[in-house]
């Protein structure tokens, strides 16, 4: 399984690498950490699933989301430490399969991609 990670924190990155590779080791993941990166890295690879987060530089990750959902059938999960009245709703309306406000449980996001990823 192929995952594209859109994350500019470094921190979050390497917590998600490490986590996927203790419970998901057959996943390879490739990582972008800026809004503007996310399709040129979709039209070279076919990845079975995106995480993307919202609070992105270069173009924000509701940009990245209608950009993505009007381009690929890839399936999205948002995990955001954003709170924005109405965002989360809009996210799931523009075709974001789950929505994960950070801080969160690991295995919560284990879940999501275990369910919408096809795994």
């Amino acid at each position: 399984m192929e995952l594209l990670l859109v994350e500019d924190d470094a921190a979050n990155v390497e917590t998600i690498r490490l986590c996927l590779e203790v419970y998901k080791p057959d996943c390879a993941l490739s990582v972008v950490y800026n809004g503007k990166e996310v399709v040129p890295a979709l039209k070279e690879n076919a990845f079975d699933g995106l995480i993307l987060d919202l609070g992105l530089p270069g173009l924000d990750g509701m940009d990245v989301l209608e950009e993505v959902v009007q381009r690929s059938k890839v399936p999205v999960i948002v995990v955001t430490g954003r709170k924005i009245e109405g965002e989360q709703k809009k996210v799931l309306q523009l075709g974001a399969k789950d929505y994960i406000f950070k801080p969160y449980d690991f295995h919560d996001l284990l879940k999501s991609i275990n369910q919408y990823f096809g795994v």
